[in-house]
């Protein structure tokens, strides 16, 4: 919904998230969706994601708070919104005491805000890393033809990026006026740890112009005897910057 629609009164918008983290031991990653499919209210169940799921926010190990600029929300939706907190967890060294109760805090407004802030995903699911291979890349390219559809710049707050614990090296870059235009870094994080997967604030905002291209790129070491493709698994691998 456009920022100066009249309808935005009826919109809740959000200025701050904050992981509730309980059972550490076991918990992967949760990520925050919005949708207009009805949800029990406090169901759980396997994940089967409506299509029309949209990111709110996300937390994987090191997260931290997050606070939009003073002008900036993001949209929580009205009153036939719903929300599902989509939780991951990784019991490797079965725990048979695991209880857990993580979760998200959220800070809200009804105030409208002059921008309204969602989230872009960056990167690539087509992963194949060799069995006992360094240097690996995956990558994936927002390519400038998307981004042409863009009726005015985005502006980029912030980083959100993702891998598991095969990765050493992640980076965004933006290619200015095409696929093959100058490069710009928008985030680089060398070394990765998978434990500090924070965020990584863009002060000032980073302005992406349509007819940019956006190249997501992440290199990966697989000192086991087996491919190690894409997958939602801790032992599988991903390539995300949630812009």
């Amino acid at each position: 919904i456009d920022s100066r629609s009249d309808d935005y009164n009826t919109i809740t918008t959000g200025t701050a998230w904050a992981p509730i983290v309980d059972d550490e031991r076991v918990l992967h990653h949760w990520i925050l969706y919005r949708t207009k499919t009805p949800q029990p209210d406090g169901g759980v169940m396997p994940c089967q994601m409506p299509s029309d799921a949209t990111f709110v926010s996300g937390w994987a190990p090191g997260g931290l708070n997050f606070e939009t600029p003073e002008d900036v929300a993001f949209e929580l939706g009205g009153p036939d919104d719903y929300f599902i907190l989509q939780v991951h967890y990784h019991n490797v060294a079965q725990y048979d005491d695991a209880l857990d109760a993580s979760g998200v805090a959220l800070c809200t407004s009804k105030t409208p805000p002059k921008h309204v802030a969602g989230v872009v995903t960056l990167g690539t699911v087509w992963i194949d890393i060799p069995p006992m291979s360094k240097g690996t890349e995956a990558s994936g390219l927002c390519p400038a033809w998307a981004t042409s559809f863009l009726q005015e710049p985005l502006y980029a707050l912030a980083s959100f990026p993702h891998m598991h614990e095969l990765g050493t090296v992640f980076r965004t870059d933006i290619h200015r006026g095409g696929n093959e235009g100058p490069a710009e870094n928008l985030v680089t994080v060398d070394p990765w740890v998978f434990d500090d997967q924070r965020f990584y604030a863009h002060d000032p905002p980073v302005v992406i112009q349509p007819g940019d291209a956006l190249r997501t790129t992440c290199r990966f070491d697989n000192p086991y005897s087996f491919n190690v493709g894409f997958g939602e698994e801790t032992e599988d691998e991903m390539c995300f910057n949630f812009v």
